[in-house]
């Protein structure tokens, strides 16, 4: 590790082969490490996995009772030359969080890091997905535009999102559906925007002009359509694979403004309080339904 620096960061974890996190390769001399966490704060109980934190550093007598039941997590470390690139790294990471579980309330944004013979333990949290997430960093550190693609991730969520949870046909409706105000529809506006242009950054819009345009007669132009076809087979995404629109509650005027009806009733439509829609990938009114709710969030509701 020459000339590298070792930055503490705020993410407290457990994982059974801690080891791997030493394994995951980067370049530009950064490593990472762990420590069995230091501020004593977060216990992992042993066999059922329960978790408990505490405000502040228990009392020797209630450590050792700690450890009888209960197993240290550990602390995650980054090596680098500089604060500035370990902060990158962070900001990775927490974009790897959140691509696991998608929700800022579950993964919170302690990304700060500092001088790792520092005990500064006031922010230290429990995180899940670490593995995952460092394999995030680790995979796009030199690769520019997925770097700037989870950064535009990250922030589309801060602006405006709802958890993988709530959206679960299980609950029903648990999220607000009401009319709110100005300054909602204009964060929904830009963080729909911001997460769409990822579509470009990622170099997966669809090619098309007026000599070469998207449909013809309301079907997929053939060129078209084997060029974006190629662009998502090469990343895994086919054809024949499906996304739920979630729409839950009282249609609204943006449910009603969207034509035609997009794709078929899900397999949990109610027609009740659970309308969501099941779409093709290359359902040909996808983008510019996309568009049209772009439009309509900004709008005054009415």
């Amino acid at each position: 590790m020459e000339n590298a620096t070792c930055f503490a960061t705020y993410n407290i974890f457990f994982e059974e082969n801690p080891e791997r996190i030493i394994n995951i390769e980067f370049k530009d001399n950064v490593y990472l490490d762990y420590r069995k966490d230091p501020s004593l704060l977060h216990w992992k109980k042993k066999g059922n996995g329960s978790i408990v934190e505490f405000t502040s550093q228990p009392s020797e007598e209630k450590l050792n009772e700690l450890l009888k039941e209960y197993e240290q997590p550990y602390q995650l470390l980054i090596y680098a030359e500089d604060e500035s690139i370990a902060q990158n790294v962070s900001n990775l990471i927490h974009g790897g969080r959140l691509l696991a579980y998608p929700s800022i309330f579950d993964n919170p944004e302690c990304t700060d890091v500092y001088d790792g013979f520092i005990e500064m333990f006031n922010k230290t949290k429990f995180t899940e997905n670490i593995l995952f997430a460092c394999l995030v960093a680790s995979r796009s550190w030199n690769d520019k535009p997925l770097i700037y693609s989870i950064e535009k991730f990250r922030f589309s969520l801060r602006l405006d999102s709802m958890t993988p949870h709530s959206a679960s046909p299980y609950y029903l409706q648990v999220f607000s559906i009401e009319d709110r105000g100005y300054d909602y529809q204009v964060n929904a506006a830009y963080s729909i925007f911001s997460a769409y242009s990822i579509i470009e950054k990622l170099k997966l819009g669809i090619s098309s002009s007026q000599k070469k345009p998207r449909f013809i007669e309301e079907e997929w132009n053939p060129k078209v359509k084997e060029d974006i076809l190629k662009k998502l087979n090469a990343i895994g995404i086919q054809e024949k694979d499906t996304l739920d629109w979630v729409i839950r509650g009282e249609y609204t005027k943006m449910n009603q403004e969207i034509k035609p009806t997009l794709g078929n009733e899900s397999k949990y439509y109610d027609g009740e309080i659970i309308f969501d829609r099941t779409l093709k990938i290359l359902k040909q009114y996808i983008m510019q339904a996309i568009f049209v709710i772009f439009l309509l969030v900004i709008s005054l509701t009415k």
